[in-house]
This record gives C-alpha cells, sequence and structure tokens, in this order.
C-alpha cells in the first residue's frame, strides 16, 4: 500500500470519529445548543421565511409521533427489507433484483488485486446472502 492510500485511511479513520464525537456532543447538549441558537437568531434579527412556523415561534415544536409497526412483520424481516432499502409489502422479486445489483457492485472478484476491498466486499456480499436467504424463508413461510 502507497503512502497516499495509507494517508487516506487515516484521515477518513479520524474524520469518521470526530464526526461520531461532534454527533455524540450535539445530542447530549441540545438543550444547551437550542438556547444559544435562539440567542444568536433574536441577536442577529433572523427570522423563519416559513409563514406556518413563523407565527409558531412561541409554541413549543414538537416531533411528529413515528407510527407503530406493523405487528403484521418481523422487526427481522423490515429490517431485512430496509438492508435493500425497501418496505414491507414488498416482494421476493423486488428484493432479488436488488440483490442482484448489488452483488454486481459488490463481488470480491472484482477487487483480486486490492486484498483490503475484497474483505470488506466479502463481508458485504455476506450480510447480503444473509438478509436474503431470511426474506426467501419469510415469503415461502408467508406468501
Amino acid at each position: 500500500m502507497d503512502i497516499s492510500q495509507r494517508l487516506f485511511r487515516l484521515m477518513r479513520s479520524i474524520a469518521e470519529d470526530k464526526f461520531v464525537t461532534i454527533s455524540r456532543f450535539i445530542d447530549d447538549s441540545s438543550d444547551f445548543l437550542d438556547e444559544r441558537l435562539s440567542t444568536w437568531e433574536a441577536e442577529f434579527d433572523v427570522r423563519d421565511d416559513d409563514p406556518k412556523t413563523a407565527n409558531n415561534d412561541h409554541e413549543q415544536k414538537t416531533e411528529p409521533e413515528p407510527e407503530p409497526p406493523d405487528s403484521k412483520y418481523s422487526d427481522q424481516f423490515t429490517n431485512d427489507l430496509q438492508l435493500f432499502g425497501l418496505k414491507p409489502p414488498s416482494s421476493l422479486e423486488e428484493v432479488r433484483h436488488i440483490r442482484n445489483h448489488e452483488m454486481k457492485k459488490f463481488h470480491p472478484d472484482k477487487y483480486l488485486n486490492q486484498p483490503e476491498k475484497m474483505e470488506t466486499a466479502k463481508q458485504i456480499v455476506q450480510i447480503y446472502n444473509a438478509a436474503y436467504d431470511r426474506l426467501k424463508r419469510s415469503f415461502k413461510t408467508n406468501p
């Protein structure tokens, strides 16, 4: 592996670590940051241009509640579909089509001269294959 590849890999690792740290900081101190942002917005006269929310500045904003999961589908089934970018109800044919497309992108044989990428591709293919096998079984037992 040449110097530029090693340096890039190191920089990417550091950046990923910093993003996680920043994300945790924001999550942990969201009340403090919200207060500071409100202060700065007032100080610099930053207004919400959206008329729907401009009149509701003094009301507490709440996030919409997530829809309750459909008990018809197991969490594993839903997670496996999400891996393929799908939501229930979906067909096995849709899953098969997306899986084949992903296999072409990540097939380990494409990376014969790049052992590090080849190992990652093998892991990705294993994840896709395991999810696909579980979905195939689910579709057979619950047509």
